[in-house]
């Protein structure tokens, strides 16, 4: 019976199939509607991407207790603010989750991950956070230059004594994983340095003056069981005559990039680092931003005065071009947000780039703004001023 129902009797007539050239057609029929449905998406996508826009309207204002901060910084979906007195966290909408009193001269923050480094420059203290807190905090014995965290938690520091640099690495509950020192006479002085993602690699910049030449040394340092094979786990050293490295950072997939006066170099991730293409400038690079994927330079070229313009580039962290475009000079900080979109305000003007280099918003505050940061969608924000938050959304 089962049988029957599903199937019919035995001397139901078999249903007529459509011919071969039928068939054809309709399968020719359903890819061209295919194609023109791509080709509508990506039409819409488009035009989309190159929207822009003069105004906002205010969707929420959320008036703030909190002190005046000097950094606000969007952490794991809530708002991370910091002063030379302490640091907060709590969500947008004003509900505190925790504080925290210290006393710092320069702070500064490094995120990746689920933790939050801040520490003092030039002076001793780091403060290492998560979303519930702190997880640890030290006072180094001396001053530091540099320091930065990876995804596990684990911390590097670079620290300075007269000519001798030192470099630490800890892990998130403080205890030391490796040490070592770095002497000027011998090997030249270390100006910047930064933890790869994974924790397991670190990259040097050491500028050596020596009979009057710049000559700059990146090392790459590995403290994987890969490492402890290399002599003071150094598994790569790059040297560079007449240039200056002031600035390292490590991307996703533990691919590196090198920042020097006027050019770039882009490094693999996996195995032995090996460069992977260097981009060179006509001008020196003014100043340097990225995230996991991503940066950005922005250089000032032109011949004479009048003639000078600001030029926004952005590559991929495996040195492809993105875009370049011309911006104004009416910029203090440059962000590179997670939604890759650059950000640029010298806390009244504000500019937005999009990810494909479009000039997407342009504004002029009355009021002082400290930061401007990306949520829920292409055309809403969080717009930071003195004491208030406004949840505004681009027309």
């Amino acid at each position: 019976m089962l049988y029957l129902e599903l199937f019919g009797d035995g001397d139901s007539e078999p249903e007529e199939q459509p011919r071969p050239t039928e068939r054809r057609r309709r399968h020719g029929f359903t890819i061209v509607m295919m194609f023109i449905l791509i080709a509508a998406s990506i039409g819409a996508y488009a035009w989309y991407a190159m929207q822009t826009y003069k105004d906002y309207e205010v969707k929420q204002e959320v008036v703030r207790n909190d002190e005046e901060r000097i950094g606000y910084l969007n952490f794991k979906g809530n708002l991370f603010s910091f002063s030379r007195d302490g640091a907060s966290y709590s969500d947008y909408d004003d509900i505190l989750l925790w504080s925290e009193s210290f006393d710092m001269e320069n702070p500064v923050a490094d995120i990746c991950g689920d933790y939050l480094l801040l520490y003092d420059r030039q002076r001793t203290q780091t403060i290492l956070f998560n979303v519930s807190g702190v997880v640890n905090e030290q006072v180094m014995t001396l001053p530091i230059v540099s320091a930065s965290v990876a995804q596990n938690g684990r911390i590097a520091v670079l620290m300075q004594d007269k000519d001798t640099g030192y470099l630490q690495l800890f892990e998130s509950d403080g205890s030391i994983v490796a040490s070592g020192e770095l002497h000027m006479k011998n090997t030249g002085y270390p100006i910047a340095m930064d933890i790869s993602n994974s924790g397991t690699k670190m990259l040097v910049s050491v500028l050596n003056l020596n009979d009057g030449d710049i000559k700059t040394t990146l090392s790459f340092y590995d403290f994987s069981d890969a490492g402890g094979k290399a002599a003071n786990r150094i598994v790569a050293n790059f040297s560079y005559a007449d240039m200056v490295v002031p600035r390292v950072v490590f991307g996703a997939g533990d691919k590196a990039v090198a920042f020097g006066d006027d050019e770039m170099i882009f490094f693999t991730g996996s195995g032995k680092p090996k460069v992977r293409t260097e981009v060179f400038f006509s001008s020196q690079i003014k100043s340097v931003m990225f995230n996991d994927r991503n940066v950005g330079v922005i250089t000032l070229t032109g011949e004479g005065e009048e003639s000078l313009q600001n030029i926004l580039s952005v590559y991929t962290m495996n040195g492809k071009l993105r875009y370049e475009t011309p911006i104004g000079d009416n910029y203090t900080v440059c962000m590179l947000n997670e939604n890759n979109e650059v950000v640029l305000t010298d806390r009244e003007n504000i500019n937005i780039y999009t990810k494909y280099g479009i000039h997407k918003y342009s504004h002029v505050s009355e009021e002082t703004v400290y930061a401007i940061l990306p949520w829920d969608g292409a055309t809403n924000y969080y717009l930071i001023r003195k004491k208030v938050t406004e949840k505004i959304k681009l027309r």
